[in-house]
């Protein structure tokens, strides 16, 4: 008999095919893997955006500057935007998430509820999406603090603001979500 000192072409083919076989397998599996991540990660940033919005309108509404200027005032009007029958609120803040005063206009423009966001020294206006896909937004006034108080439809003066804002919104899927927001300084 020979001596052996190799591999014949049959045990080798077949080992390359086995080789193959876990590779693809641990391609696919890793691939899923992967693809799960993904997608846990889009989710998790989706929720933290939907949570920044929120504390991005806390933060300016309970930083409103009025009273200080006649041009600093706060405006809340049941009225129409674009052609579009919606509330919007036009008002000054010093927010935490802006440097200087900045004009916030807040209002529904299209199917979105959006923030511009416009600072004082003249940059550019900056848009924030509030929420999307709604079809109705309305905001409420709460004028005073106390059992007699009551929540009105509109609020314009120069030299103060309502004690809390709530917004309302209706989205296309028939579900609704209020914002309740307490204002600061009043003036």
């Amino acid at each position: 008999m020979r001596d052996r000192s190799g591999f014949t072409l049959v045990e080798v083919m077949v080992a390359m095919v086995l080789l193959v076989m876990v590779g693809t397998l641990a391609h696919q599996t890793l691939g899923a893997v992967t693809d799960g991540v993904q997608r846990a990660e889009n989710a998790a940033l989706e929720n933290d955006r939907l949570g920044n919005r929120y504390a991005w309108m806390v933060g300016v509404v309970g930083s409103v500057v009025v009273g200080s200027s006649p041009n600093r005032g706060f405006a809340g009007v049941n009225g129409e935007t674009g052609g579009v029958e919606s509330d919007y609120l036009d008002f000054f803040s010093r927010g935490r998430f802006s440097r200087g005063v900045t004009l916030v206009q807040i209002g529904r423009r299209g199917a979105e509820l959006v923030a511009v966001v416009t600072p004082i020294e003249g940059s550019r206006p900056d848009t924030l999406v509030v929420a999307d896909s709604i079809v109705a937004f309305g905001a409420d006034y709460l004028l005073d603090y106390g059992a007699d108080s009551r929540w009105v439809s509109e609020w314009v003066s120069p030299v103060s603001a309502p004690v809390a804002l709530r917004l309302r919104y209706l989205f296309q899927s028939g579900q609704a979500d209020t914002l309740l927001l307490h204002m600061g300084i009043r003036g």
